[in-house]
């Protein structure tokens, strides 16, 4: 009798330790799983500890997320430009109920679309990088992209940037300074940080105005100003402007280069752009959805929802 109870023990003790062994190697499973996508990244801001993406990002219901994505034929090239995509985003964050999708995308689909860039040898690029290949009238020997944020969110610091970090990436922040103390938006501190960490800070003015229909010397303050307060805070030089609702007109333009500014970004949809455009290069609108991003990196200009 005992000889039995003591099998029977030993039995469901294996089977124990056999259940145990199971359950590691499939919580490793699905970290490796996990991985494939992107690693998760725990933020710290604002006292509060966020733990991002989750394994199925949240996203609109007719989003693609398969691995593979059909590009369209790339556009052609007008003659006498350079081919390198600027990108703009807005939002990179968790999408409100009931706000439109347009100009938000979610940390989920932003990883994955940095994964598609190192996946597909792209190069992420500085505008001094983007400038600069520019004006020596080649294309790049590679495939290259510059990466811009605007408005100054504070999701671009809790999902963007650190995102961007783990890919060694860099991007340029569009900041609107009247908003550094918005509870929305990010303070000058991480400003400071993602400065110091390879981004780069660039001016949306100081309070969003539309530059072409104001006077010249609300123009000299809203660019003056906000390019002086930028640099107090970063301690670097700011020589990129980044038009607040992508409106500017001639008179814009001499008082930024008068002022400093190197180099300024409007929108529209060209992936092309020429040294004769340096204060009104083109970006083009992304939004929450692999295919469109994989499109709009070939010039294919459509909306998709």
């Amino acid at each position: 009798m005992r000889t039995k109870l003591s099998i029977i023990i030993a039995v469901l003790f294996f089977l124990v330790v056999l259940g145990i062994f199971a359950v590691v190697r499939f919580d490793n499973l699905l970290a490796s799983v996990h991985r494939q996508f992107v690693d998760p990244v725990i933020i710290v801001a604002n006292n509060m500890a966020i733990s991002y993406p989750p394994i199925f990002p949240q996203s609109p219901a007719k989003h693609d997320h398969q691995p593979g994505y059909l590009m369209e034929k790339p556009i052609p090239q007008p003659s006498g430009t350079i081919r390198i995509p600027v990108l703009i985003y807005h939002h990179v964050g968790p999408i409100p109920p009931g706000t439109p999708p347009d100009y938000y995308v979610t940390p989920g689909v932003f990883a994955l679309q940095l994964k598609y860039l190192q996946d597909n040898n792209y190069q992420v690029i500085t505008p001094q990088q983007f400038y600069d290949q520019i004006a020596s009238g080649n294309n790049p020997t590679t495939k290259e992209v510059l990466l811009t944020f605007d408005d100054g969110y504070l999701d671009n610091y809790l999902y963007a940037y650190p995102l961007l970090k783990q890919y060694g990436y860099s991007g340029t922040f569009a900041i609107i300074v009247g908003k550094l103390t918005d509870t929305d938006h990010m303070t000058a501190k991480q400003l400071l940080d993602m400065s110091n960490n390879g981004m780069i800070i660039s001016s949306h003015s100081i309070t969003h105005p539309d530059l072409a229909r104001i006077s010249n010397a609300k123009l000299q303050e809203e660019l003056g100003n906000s390019k002086m307060r930028l640099e107090n805070i970063t301690g670097k030089q700011v020589n990129v402007l980044i038009y607040p609702g992508c409106s500017y007109n001639g008179n814009v333009i001499s008082v930024a280069q008068s002022i400093g500014y190197k180099m300024a970004f409007t929108c529209g949809s060209k992936i092309d752009n020429k040294l004769a455009w340096k204060y009104r290069f083109y970006r083009i609108h992304i939004y929450d959805r692999m295919d469109d991003f994989v499109n709009r990196l070939a010039g294919i200009d459509k909306y998709p929802y």
